[in-house]
């Protein structure tokens, strides 16, 4: 005789054999599917090693997969403290500085809270001045800015469009590849007006030929 089971996932009642009652524990394959994941995560797992992992880039992460901010289930360790300490979630803006520059020592009063660029300001302190971004001269960061600025740093060249006879103003490089029209819409135009025009005159000349020949 089956015996009626509740499923462990969505507590549905489901029927089994006497012989499979304490094996099954689920009504369906999905069911199934999701237990085990849910056996097979965080401290179930079979190759659980506490939650913690040291980064390549040296900073400790936690396993808190209920955490906003969380990469792959992980939030950095010192965020972590600090966000305890504060009794709130950190900010984008908000960088954790670790006062003796040891990554892996997250104690609070080893902490300070700080904005991004000060920050990275504080990082780039006593560094080489080509990873600051000083190999440029002033000359070259002038002229940089000015080309972002979009001044004009030569003189336009300007040219009348064959179609639309319209004067505009190009740069010189652009006056090197031959530049005879104002956009590409009035090229096709163009084109279309020159090929309009040799069809009319091979009609006219047809209707010419024609007519000698009836003279004739």
């Amino acid at each position: 005789m089956p015996i009626q089971k509740e499923c462990i996932i969505c507590g549905k009642y489901f029927l089994v054999k006497f012989s499979a009652f304490d094996r099954l524990k689920t009504c369906s394959y999905e069911c199934r599917i999701k237990n085990r994941s849910n056996l097979s995560k965080g401290s179930n797992h079979p190759m659980w090693k506490g939650g913690k992992e040291i980064k390549n880039n040296g900073y400790i992460h936690i396993y808190c997969p209920e955490h906003p901010k969380s990469h792959k289930g992980k939030v950095a360790e010192h965020r972590l403290i600090m966000e305890k300490s504060l009794g709130r979630y950190l900010k984008e803006n908000e960088h954790v500085h670790h006062l003796n520059h040891n990554k892996q020592d997250n104690r609070l009063e080893n902490l300070q809270i700080m904005a991004q660029s000060k920050h990275t300001s504080l990082h780039m302190t006593g560094r080489p001045s080509w990873i600051k971004g000083k190999h440029h001269s002033e000359a070259t960061k002038n002229k940089m800015s000015k080309i972002k600025m979009g001044k004009r740093l030569k003189e336009y060249y300007k040219f009348e469009c064959k179609n639309c006879n319209k004067i505009i103003e190009v740069m010189p490089c652009e006056m090197k590849r031959n530049r005879q029209f104002c956009s590409h819409k009035c090229q096709q135009l163009k084109r279309w007006k020159d090929a309009k025009d040799i069809k009319t005159l091979g009609k006219s000349n047809k209707t010419k030929s024609s007519k000698s020949i009836i003279l004739e």
